[in-house]
């Protein structure tokens, strides 16, 4: 906790630059959707055995 405290200095100027990339996402969008997996599915898809196709 203490060290929270005496670097809280860092957040002002790191909000700053947070606010700054956001808002590059209005200019430029992403061009492609995000993906809809979990790190559940992916986990499933290691531990089952792949088909014999």
């Amino acid at each position: 906790m203490r060290w929270f405290i005496e670097h809280a200095f860092v957040l002002v100027p790191a909000q700053s630059v947070v606010a700054q990339h956001l808002a590059s996402f209005q200019e430029f969008p992403p061009r492609q959707a995000p993906g809809s997996f979990s790190v559940e599915q992916a986990m499933e898809k290691l531990r089952n055995p792949p088909s014999s196709n």
